[in-house]
């Protein structure tokens, strides 16, 4: 053996074997770490790329979202001015309503003191209730005596002799004149020439009075001879419809 191979250690080949497989493996993991260096270093750029592009997106969603926003913000003031109106337009028309009803209650008011101070200046309730019950017996009278059937008139009685007095007024000297009842018999009117056309003005007779005085004057025979007139138009007391009873003739007439 020669000396400097006497001078080496033995372990030291093991090692240079050794070194020489390291720097072998790292040479190795470094091409492997480049290759890896690359894809992470084409993954950091994909990244970053992807976020470019997701701020892009974020900022346009922003701006999308502020526009929204802003139309939204819009849109609920004008929402919100037109509800603010139509309550003011509610509030004015409650207003005005209230102020109506209120000027309609004074006018009530006004017309039910009006109509209870005239009800107050007119008759009581109570002081109607007597005139309310004689018009109900009046009432209950009329209708009792319609229902009953009418007496029919007979003869005088026979026990009276002597027919009963009407009192009755001439109706052309008011004088009182006594008249006897007429009875069931008639008495037919006396032949008289016919009467002209001229008609008195007086409206409870349509004769004229001086052809029937010339009349009686001719005959000569008078039922009432105190009386100026030529006939006699007697009124009864009680009855509103004039009666003509007797004509100066010679016979009894009756006219009514």
């Amino acid at each position: 053996m020669s000396v400097e191979e006497r001078q080496i250690p033995e372990r030291v080949p093991e090692q240079l074997n050794y070194l020489r497989t390291l720097v072998d493996s790292l040479l190795a993991d470094k091409e492997k770490s480049t290759d890896v260096a690359s894809e992470v270093e084409a993954a950091i750029l994909q990244l970053q790329s992807e976020c470019e592009k997701l701020h892009r997106t974020s900022n346009h969603l922003t701006e999308e979202h502020s526009k929204k926003q802003t139309h939204i913000d819009k849109a609920d003031k004008r929402a919100l001015e037109s509800k603010v109106s139509m309550r003011e337009q509610l509030n004015n028309m409650l207003q005005d309503l209230l102020s109506k009803i209120s000027g309609q209650e004074q006018d009530w008011n006004k017309a039910i003191e009006k109509i209870s101070t005239e009800m107050d200046c007119k008759l009581n309730w109570t002081e109607l209730d007597p005139l309310k019950k004689q018009l109900d017996d009046r009432w209950r009278t009329i209708h009792k005596h319609l229902q009953t059937p009418p007496i029919p008139e007979q003869d005088d009685a026979a026990g009276l002799r002597k027919q009963l007095l009407a009192r009755f007024h001439c109706i052309s000297c008011d004088r009182p004149v006594d008249m006897m009842t007429p009875g069931q018999h008639l008495v037919t009117l006396p032949s008289a020439p016919g009467l002209p056309s001229h008609k008195s003005s007086r409206p409870y007779t349509v004769y004229d009075l001086e052809q029937v005085r010339q009349h009686c004057r001719r005959s000569d025979t008078s039922h009432s001879p105190a009386c100026p007139a030529a006939f006699t138009v007697l009124v009864q007391k009680g009855e509103s419809k004039p009666k003509l009873t007797s004509l100066c003739s010679a016979d009894t007439t009756q006219y009514t």
